[in-house]
């Protein structure tokens, strides 16, 4: 890519952003709506803070206008929600940096 000074690469880490992704069902063929999935024993309580967090998440809009913003700015990772997830981040780097396996924030203790 050297030489090729208008081409560049962004990271976008959106965060909770309100959308219609946990309608999705909406788009799925008919033939695999009847499939059931084996699910853990918190996956409702996992959807319910999905649905939530979505629902009150970030305007779409608004996040359209920091991407392009940041993008003017060359930046390559693009978090508009970053101070919201940054101790989750840095939990997540210290595993790694450890090389510990991750582990489900999720999971029951």
């Amino acid at each position: 890519m050297m030489g090729h000074k208008n081409i560049g690469v962004s990271v976008l880490c959106p965060g909770l952003t309100k959308t219609k992704i946990m309608d999705c069902e909406r788009n799925r063929p008919d033939e695999l709506k009847k499939q059931t999935v084996a699910v853990a024993t918190n996956a409702q309580e996992v959807e319910q803070f999905l649905v939530q967090g979505v629902a009150g998440g970030m305007p779409v809009e608004q996040l359209v206008d920091i991407v392009f913003e940041a993008i003017k700015e060359n930046k390559f990772y693009i978090m508009p929600n970053a101070e919201q997830f940054k101790p989750g981040l840095k939990i997540r780097m210290d595993g790694i940096l450890q090389e510990r396996n991750p582990t489900n924030p999720f999971a029951q203790q």
